[in-house]
């Protein structure tokens, strides 16, 4: 008998047949020597992917990558820094739940800008800039 082409499942690999649904199945492997004398269900084995979401801080502190299971629960991370700009958020949303493939996300900045102010200590006014 051929083995039918794999199924896909996002998230998921195939990793083969079972005759029956338990915690530690055994594996049911198709040959030319397969043979059925009556009807019969086999269930697919799946093992979850881990994906990975990476952070682009362009310049600012380190943030740790976040490696996880598919569709597990992200904690997003703390915001980093970068000394004369404002952290204004990542380019793309951090989902709450781990996606179906790498992503990397990407820090924006905002320049900060700061008043210069000057004490003439007597002497003529000199504006701030």
């Amino acid at each position: 008998m051929i083995a039918p082409d794999n199924p896909e499942r996002a998230g998921y690999t195939f990793y083969g047949w079972t005759l029956e649904l338990k915690e530690i199945p055994d594996i049911f492997v198709f040959n030319e020597s397969t043979f059925f004398t009556e009807n019969i269900t086999l269930y697919a084995i799946w093992i979850i992917n881990q994906y990975t979401i990476a952070f682009d801080t362009v310049g600012g502190s380190a943030v740790s990558s976040i490696i996880q299971n598919y569709g597990t629960a992200i904690t997003a991370p703390s915001d980093p820094t970068r000394t004369g700009y404002t952290f204004n958020g990542w380019d793309t949303e951090i989902p709450a739940t781990m996606p179906a493939g790498d992503l990397t996300v990407t820090a924006t900045w905002g320049v900060n800008q700061y008043t210069i102010t000057f004490d003439s200590t007597g002497g003529s006014s000199v504006s701030s800039i």
